[in-house]
């Protein structure tokens, strides 16, 4: 008598699943896999998970994947992962998914990635390390904000590059101050837009001079407003000349009064002519004998007009 395969397996205990071969859970039929309850997948080893097809592992639930211990978790790879659904991924507990091996964790799509729940990505930060650039574009909004600023902070240059600026801009103050010299600069211009006035100061010196100008070209005018003292004192000339006229003259009177020697000789005329009145005032008398003499060429009528005879007799007599 031929025996019903699902009933067979569905009336088999969770001991009694363990027990099977793994050539018997290879054999199995994806509709027969079904049928496995979560108490009866709580039985599966990584080597019995490892033989299951895509299509098996499609077939697992948000209600069937926690069934899955830790240890059975790890038998996720290459060949079978991709057919979880994101419904699916998105019931990982941070066990489960820190379970997960690096080589694993490179076959999960972006949209798995997107799935994920804040609980679970906080559980997994070795995991998270191993993401790929393109695989961290999945992560939205409320995965990032949950993040520890530890792992912000993890995160190389590479992975940096997959960020968009609505990321960037999920990120808290602590968090983009968490991010290295080394890694800030492999963040894309257009993620760099995501960075607000809070977000500069927090930063330090060194990391806002490992901005590239490219980078630093990218600031909103808000952002720049952020700069502080220190920040403006380690800017490059390069970074100043990168900037276009609208965000130069966002640069705060603080920021103006902090420029050194050779920040202030190093301006060309489109800088100098867009210098305002307010930022004007907060050059002191040592800076404006900073400028060279061609480039006292440079300033407006109306600039030298509004500035003090103390200022005059720098920048022209000295």
């Amino acid at each position: 008598m031929t025996r019903n395969p699902v009933t067979t397996t569905s009336s088999l205990t969770s001991a009694q699943i363990a027990a099977l071969p793994t050539s018997v859970i290879a054999a199995l039929s994806t509709a027969n896999f079904q049928t496995l309850t979560t108490a009866q997948l709580i039985g599966l080893s990584s080597a019995q998970v490892a033989v299951l097809s895509s299509a098996d592992i499609a077939v697992l639930t948000a209600t069937t994947l926690p069934g899955l211990s830790t240890a059975a978790i790890a038998g996720l790879g290459s060949l079978n992962l991709p057919g979880l659904s994101t419904a699916a991924a998105a019931a990982f507990t941070s066990s489960q998914l820190a379970a997960l091996t690096l080589v694993s964790v490179a076959n999960l799509s972006s949209a798995q990635v997107a799935a994920l729940s804040t609980a679970a990505v906080l559980g997994a930060s070795v995991q998270l390390g191993a993401l790929s650039a393109a695989q961290l574009r999945g992560l939205g909004s409320a995965q990032l904000a949950a993040l520890s600023t530890a792992e912000v902070g993890a995160f190389s240059s590479s992975q940096l590059g997959g960020f968009g600026s609505a990321q960037v801009a999920a990120l808290s103050s602590a968090d983009i101050a968490a991010l290295g010299a080394t890694t800030l600069p492999g963040l894309s211009t257009a993620a760099i837009a995501g960075l607000g006035s809070a977000d500069i100061i927090a930063l330090t010196s060194t990391n806002i001079g490992s901005l590239t100008t490219s980078q630093f070209a990218a600031l909103t005018t808000a952002a720049i407003i952020g700069l502080t003292t220190d920040e403006a004192a380690a800017l490059g000339t390069a970074q100043l000349l990168a900037l276009t006229t609208k965000q130069f003259i966002a640069l705060t009177s603080t920021t103006v009064g902090a420029l050194t020697s050779a920040q202030l000789q190093g301006l060309g005329s489109i800088e100098i002519t867009a210098f305002t009145s307010v930022q004007i005032g907060a050059l002191t008398t040592t800076q404006m004998s900073y400028f060279t003499a061609s480039e006292t060429t440079f300033f407006t009528n109306s600039q030298i007009q509004i500035m003090t005879s103390d200022q005059v007799n720098a920048l022209f007599f000295r």
